[in-house]
Order: structure tokens, then C-alpha cells, then sequence
């Protein structure tokens, strides 16, 4: 599924989509909020602010936003390309899932949710803000390669593994 359009773009009901979807909303929203809707893979070429929900496992590709970005997947959540936000806030939310891939994400402030974090793949957070890191299980292999202030402000919960920023052991 391919979308472009100058304005926004909702849902306004459960989305299914098996294949690659690539969302163009150019400076508009993007709001796919519903509990039910199931994508394979999502990209966003362009947008403002992206609100994505997912009731399973779901796959980002490259995305490039002028706003903020709230993923949220009920299952793994696999960056295959990087996310820019900007200075904006980004949340990537796996609640019980793990978040993984080899991706950089570009913003203010990241939050990351997940059982795990970057164990089969080292992800890069350029956070120029606050760095928050939410992992039930382990975290392995945060790298954050600072964008702004070199004093980032990171909070590590629940993360009975490593955490590296710049390469640094920071946590435990």
C-alpha cells in the first residue's frame, strides 16, 4: 500500500495490511491508532506527527518526520531503517515484545519500552534530550551518540543487562 496526500492521514477502524505500507503525508499528520489494525512493515517517507498502532509484531522501515513519532507494537518491534525526528520526541513502544534492528534514531527525547532492547542488533539513539530505557528482560548494546548537550540525561529501568553510550559501559 502506497499513500500520499497533503493532508492527513487516520484511520478510522482496523487497518490490515500484509505488505510493505508507505505513508507520504508531507507536513500533515499521520494517526493509525487503532488496537486492532495489523501491518507488516510500515515506512513514512514524510509527515508531521506519526502515530502508529500495532496489534502484533511489526516492522519500520526508514521513516522521516517533522514531528513527533509514538509507535506502539503488541509484539517484536524491528527497525530495519532509521527514524529522523528531528528535535521531537520519540517513543517506541514493544510492551512485552522486544525492539531490535540495526537503526538510528534521530530526536530530542527517545523513550524505548520493551522485554529487550538491542540484543541482536546495536541500535544508535542521536537523543539530544533525555534518553529513557524501559526493558523487562535485558538491555544490550545501547549505543547513544549524543546530537546536543554532552550531558545527556539517561534513565535505565528494569534492565538487569548492559547499557553503552559512546561506547562506555554507563549501566549496571
Amino acid at each position: 500500500l502506497k499513500l500520499k496526500t497533503t493532508g492527513n492521514i487516520t484511520d478510522s477502524g482496523k487497518v490490515r495490511v500484509t505488505g510493505t505500507t508507505t505513508l507520504n503525508s508531507g507536513t500533515s499528520d499521520i494517526v493509525l491508532n487503532t488496537l486492532t489494525n495489523d501491518f507488516s512493515k510500515v515506512a513514512v517517507t514524510a509527515g508531521r506527527k506519526f502515530t502508529l498502532v500495532d496489534a502484533n509484531a511489526l516492522k519500520v522501515g526508514v521513516s522521516n518526520l517533522s514531528g513527533t513519532a509514538s509507535i506502539v507494537s503488541h509484539g517484536t518491534l524491528t527497525l530495519l531503517g532509521n527514524l529522523n525526528a528531528g528535535a521531537n520526541k520519540v517513543t517506541l513502544n514493544a510492551g512485552t515484545g522486544a525492539i531490535d534492528g540495526a537503526y538510528t534514531v534521530t530526536a530530542g527525547d527517545v523513550t524505548l519500552i520493551g522485554s529487550t532492547i538491542g540484543t541482536a542488533a546495536h541500535p544508535t539513539i542521536n537523543a539530544s534530550g533525555t534518553l529513557t530505557l524501559t526493558a523487562t528482560s535485558a538491555v544490550n548494546g545501547i549505543s547513544a551518540n549524543l546530537l546536543g548537550p554532552t550531558d545527556l540525561d539517561v534513565t535505565v529501568t528494569s534492565a538487569p543487562g548492559k547499557v553503552l553510550l559512546n561506547g562506555t559501559v554507563i549501566y549496571p
